[in-house]
């Protein structure tokens, strides 16, 4: 976006014209052949950020319901323990949740072993699939 700023010159309609729609401002003489491509290369970036956020704001919504897509999608309530959210998420992540959210390699174990889910309390009875 930084380039495309730079290219264009301020935050005006041609700006948004080249992030938004890059081929259509190539038409119309705002953006040169190389402005193209990196106005395209902002507008894919642009796009999958959206996209990566409707997914993260998808999966936390569906940790807080304790359910996978499959169960939200055929109405399924078989885990409903009405447990708070921090609870929620731990068993998702396990005990160090807190920090796996920001980094992938921090390690942290989760609760159960994928098939067992624990319904009652953190330590207690578990429910088979």
């Amino acid at each position: 976006m930084d380039y495309t700023y730079e290219v264009v010159g301020n935050f005006s309609w041609k700006f948004f014209v080249a992030c938004l729609f890059p081929l259509g401002a190539w038409l119309f003489k705002l953006l040169d052949h190389f402005s193209l491509f990196i106005s395209c290369l902002c507008s894919t970036s642009i796009m999958l950020s959206f996209y990566i956020l409707f997914l993260i704001i998808q999966q936390i919504y569906l940790i807080l319901r304790n359910q996978t897509w499959h169960e939200y999608v055929q109405d399924i309530r078989l885990y409903e323990t009405g447990r708070s959210w921090p609870t929620k998420f731990k068993n998702v992540f396990g005990k160090n949740w807190r920090w796996i959210i920001f980094s992938p390699w921090i390690s942290s174990m989760p609760f159960g072993d994928a098939m067992t889910f624990d319904m009652n309390s953190n330590t207690g009875i578990k429910r088979r699939l």
